[in-house]
């Protein structure tokens, strides 16, 4: 096939695609909960429209790329798992109010949680810039990076708390702002910006580039977003001047760096570009190759996965890289976008069954999230938020454990046990407001 007219093809397609997504979204603020995951979409599609242009050395897999349709399949996963995410918002929307009431909780309580909130998190930050300021600083150093730099702090367990990026910090933040915003309270909504761009200036410290910032900045936003709605176009504009900014950053960072994939490349732009339109797109289309969902090896796959909390994305690395998986993985490092390519390698009743499964789950979540948005809830809105975290980093990197997590078993067990108590709540003050009117 000619790759022009394939790219074509594939690019009026997308284009359909997108089109079609936003209007299924349209007048809905669902669509402002998918904007990275059409980031995540995007990226490994452009990535992929490369690679098969041909030609070029993956030097994880060894291998050089050609034309095989992952592309393609790509953009019509992306369409059908949109649409059928949708489909599900749709159904648990219509049944959610019957199950779902709010209890009105007084104002002076809310302020007071909130505050308190806004304290302990102010304290946990804190404690994390402490951490990191007794420890070697990954920004001024060559050998302590972001991947080692919990082996050597002086206050490992903090990792273990808040996890390597610390995003509960930046999500209890945005519900935080939102809160304050809602209630018209433009000092306290300042404070609490100013707060998280100390987080965010956190992360640069820690050693990150890109990733972090990009989830920090929009799940502090992303209440704000739900809230208020902003236009479309003035978002993308937003998103295309900050990645043109994190591009920029990218490339400093690399001009200091001359191993690896930037000494491979031909220094920072090389180094860049070969991140952004290989690797993010080489583990869907090395897995597409090994497409297997009807073989006898599928199901030691899923087996495999089984056994091991769907950790979908290191079977990827093993099938993909299976001479250098254990050292990657050893050492740190991980590929992107495994989901869905994981997938690929196991039986197709279990893929289908698995991927619906998720997005029945994930639906109900965003769908709880939306009725909480304008209720000025705190706790519980932070709780979800944190929840979708979990299942945006299981769609964008193909790593499930979470579902077998401690944390999000004590999350839910915590989200379950306030909204019960304010259930009862809601049952009692009905039937009092019943018997004063008897």
């Amino acid at each position: 096939m000619n790759y022009a007219i394939y790219a074509g093809f594939n690019l009026i397609l997308s284009v359909i695609f997108l089109i079609g997504i936003f209007k299924i979204y349209k007048g809905t603020a669902y669509l402002y909960t998918q904007i990275l995951n059409l980031y995540a979409f995007s990226l490994i599609f452009i990535s992929l429209l490369v690679l098969e242009s041909g030609g070029f050395y993956i030097t994880e897999s060894f291998n050089y790329s050609y034309i095989n349709g992952a592309a393609l399949l790509l953009a019509l996963f992306g369409f059908f798992f949109f649409f059928l995410l949708k489909v599900f918002i749709q159904l648990l929307s219509s049944i959610g109010g019957s199950i779902f009431r709010q209890k009105k909780i007084k104002s002076s309580q809310k302020k007071y949680l909130a505050r308190l909130v806004l304290f302990t998190v102010q304290l946990s930050l804190l404690a994390l810039v402490v951490n990191l300021l007794l420890s070697p600083v990954p920004f001024f150093s060559d050998e302590v990076t972001r991947i080692n730099f919990w082996d050597y702090a002086v206050f490992p367990v903090l990792g273990s708390v808040f996890g390597e990026t610390s995003l509960p910090v930046a999500i209890a933040l945005g519900v935080i702002f939102n809160f304050y915003g809602l209630n018209n309270k433009q000092s306290l909504r300042n404070y609490t910006l100013f707060t998280f761009w100390i987080y965010v200036l956190y992360l640069f410290l820690l050693g990150h580039k890109f990733s972090a910032q990009i989830l920090a900045f929009f799940f502090f936003w992303l209440p704000f977003m739900l809230n208020t709605r902003p236009p479309f176009k003035q978002l993308l504009k937003i998103i295309f001047f900050g990645l043109a900014l994190g591009m920029l950053y990218v490339l400093y960072v690399y001009s200091n760096i001359d191993s690896g994939i930037v000494n491979e490349y031909g220094g920072a732009t090389g180094g860049a570009l070969y991140r952004i339109f290989i690797l993010q797109g080489h583990v869907f289309w090395n897995m597409f190759n090994h497409l297997d969902m009807l073989g006898d090896m599928s199901y030691e796959n899923m087996i495999w996965l089984l056994n091991n909390k769907l950790y979908g994305l290191e079977l990827a690395m093993h099938i993909v890289s299976p001479g250098f998986a254990e050292e990657y993985l050893e050492s740190g490092l991980r590929f992107t976008a495994g989901f869905p390519a994981f997938l690929f390698a196991t039986p197709l009743l279990f893929s289908v069954v698995f991927s619906m499964g998720m997005m029945f789950f994930y639906a109900a979540v965003l769908v709880r999230v939306m009725n909480l948005i304008n209720s000025g809830s705190i706790a519980r809105l932070s709780i979800y938020i944190y929840i979708l975290y979990f299942f945006h980093f299981g769609f964008s990197m193909g790593d499930f454990r979470f579902l077998f997590s401690i944390k999000l078993l004590a999350l839910m067990i915590l989200s379950i046990l306030i909204e019960l108590i304010l259930l009862i709540s809601v049952d009692g003050e009905n039937h009092n407001n019943e018997v004063s009117d008897g």
